[in-house]
C-alpha cells in the first residue's frame, strides 16, 4: 500500500510562526491552501507491496597484481598462496666476490607483519615455500596462472612460526646465495622469485599488506647475514620484494536461497526491483535498500569487510556498467543488515532509463577473503529478502 501525506512549503512558514508566536498554535490557515499547491509525500515499500525481484551472484575472474594486500592460508571454500620477487642491489665488485665464494651466506629469515586474518586464531596454519622457475608479471596474473607456473619441490624455508602479528620462517642460505650468482653466471637458474603455498590441515587465512615498488617496505622483507672469508667481517642486509601477487583457488558458493559477495575470488551479485507501479512524475528522497546477511553461511575477517558498493548495470548480461559507474552507493552493516541510500539510481529507472539492476560486491574484494551470504529473491520468508524503501513526492 502506498501512503499519502499532504505538507506545503508554506504550511511549514506557518506552523514555524505560530509556535514561535503562541504557545497553542492551531491549524488556521491550512484549509486556505489550494490542494494544487500541497506537495503529496508516499512511501513505497517493496516488502509490503511483494514486489518482484530477481537476485542472483556470479564470478568474475580478478587480477590481484594491484590489490592493496595479499591472502595466505586456506579454509572450506578457498586457499591462498603468495608470491614474492625480489631483488639484492649488491654493487659488481660484492658480487663477485660471491660467486668466487670470497663471500658466504650464513643466514636468511623472511618477517612478514600481518595485517589481516580471517577465521579460529588457533587455527591451524603452516605453509612451505617455493623457488618459481618461470617469469611472471603481476598485472596478468590470475587465478590460472599459478597451475601453469613452474616451481621446485623443495621446500626451501624452515623454522616458520605465526604468531598474532608476524609470520617468520628461515630461509635456506642457498636460495640467496643463488639469486647473486646468477648475475655473474647466467647459466645458473635464475631467480624468478618464492611461491608460499599452505599446507594440508591448514584452516585459516592471513593476510599482510602489498609490498612498495621502490623495495624499501619493512613489514615484507628478507634479512640476511654475509660474511667475508678474508678477515671475517660480517654484515648484514635487507631486502623488500619488489613485486608480489596472491591467487584464490577454491570453490564457488552453491545455494538456492542465497547470493554471495566474496574477497579475492570475484563472486559478485546482481540485484533488481520491479518498479512498474512506481508514478512516473515522482521526485525520489529516499531509497533505501537493505539486504540480509545469514550468518550461517557468512565468514567474516578482521577488519571486516562491513560494507558493500553497488553499481548501475547497463546490462546485467553481459556484466556491462552504465557511462556513469565510476559513481557508485555505499551499503554499510548493521548487526546482521546492510543497508544504503540508492536514490539516485532508482531516479534513473524512473525517469525511463532501463532497469538492469544493479551490481553489488565487495570495495574490499582484492584484499580480503570474506564470503558474506545474504538471503535472496527465492526466500520463503519474505521479511528475509532484499527490501526497497522509497520515499519519494508527488506535486
Amino acid at each position: 500500500m502506498i501512503k499519502f501525506f499532504k505538507l506545503s512549503l508554506l504550511t511549514f512558514a506557518l506552523i514555524a510562526l505560530f509556535i514561535s508566536c503562541s504557545d497553542s498554535p492551531t491549524s488556521v490557515g491550512e484549509n486556505i491552501i489550494p490542494d494544487l499547491d500541497k506537495i503529496n509525500f508516499a512511501k513505497y515499500d517493496s516488502y509490503a507491496e511483494d514486489t518482484p525481484q530477481k537476485s542472483f551472484y556470479y564470478k568474475q575472474k580478478l587480477k590481484l597484481g594491484s590489490s592493496a594486500g595479499t591472502m595466505l592460508g586456506k579454509n572450506s571454500y578457498a586457499e591462498y598462496s603468495i608470491i614474492y620477487k625480489f631483488w639484492i642491489a649488491f654493487d659488481d665488485s660484492l658480487l663477485t666476490k660471491i660467486h668466487t665464494n670470497q663471500i658466504v651466506i650464513n643466514w636468511a629469515k623472511m618477517n612478514m607483519k600481518k595485517t589481516y586474518s580471517l577465521g579460529d586464531k588457533n587455527a591451524n596454519l603452516d605453509f612451505s615455500v617455493h623457488q618459481v622457475r618461470k617469469a611472471w608479471n603481476e598485472e596478468g596474473f590470475d587465478e590460472d596462472t599459478l597451475s601453469t607456473l613452474p616451481y621446485d619441490n623443495a621446500d626451501v624455508s624452515f623454522s616458520r612460526t605465526v604468531t598474532d602479528s608476524l609470520v617468520s620462517f628461515n630461509l635456506k642460505p642457498q636460495v640467496i646465495t643463488d639469486w647473486l650468482k646468477v648475475r655473474k653466471d647466467t647459466n645458473l637458474p635464475k631467480n624468478y622469485g618464492l611461491l608460499l603455498k599452505p599446507t594440508h590441515g591448514t584452516n585459516r587465512v592471513i593476510g599482510f599488506d602489498a609490498v612498495f615498488t621502490d623495495g624499501n617496505s619493512k613489514n615484507i622483507a628478507i634479512t640476511f647475514e654475509i660474511q667475508r672469508l678474508a678477515g671475517n667481517k660480517k654484515d648484514t642486509f635487507t631486502v623488500a620484494p619488489f613485486w608480489d601477487v596472491h591467487t584464490s583457488v577454491g570453490k564457488n558458493p552453491v545455494s538456492a536461497n542465497h547470493f554471495f559477495v566474496q574477497g579475492s575470488a570475484g563472486v559478485r551479485s546482481v540485484l533488481s526491483f520491479d518498479l512498474s507501479k512506481i508514478p512516473r512524475n515522482i521526485i525520489l528522497n529516499k531509497a533505501i535498500l537493505d539486504l540480509t546477511v545469514d550468518p550461517s553461511l557468512t565468514l567474516d575477517g578482521t577488519p571486516a569487510s562491513d560494507s558493500l558498493t553497488a553499481q548501475l548495470f547497463a546490462d546485467s548480461s553481459s556484466k556491462k556498467l552504465t557511462a556513469d559507474s565510476l559513481y557508485f552507493a555505499y551499503l554499510k552493516r548493521t548487526n546482521n543488515v546492510y543497508s544504503g541510500d540508492i536514490a539516485w539510481m532508482v531516479q534513473k529507472w524512473i525517469n525511463g532509463e532501463a532497469n538492469q539492476g544493479i551490481k553489488i560486491m565487495l570495495p574490499d574484494e582484492e584484499y580480503s577473503a570474506s564470503r558474506i551470504a545474504f538471503y535472496n529473491s527465492k526466500q520463503t520468508n519474505k521479511a528475509l529478502r532484499p527490501r526497497l524503501t522509497l520515499i519519494y513526492t508527488i506535486k
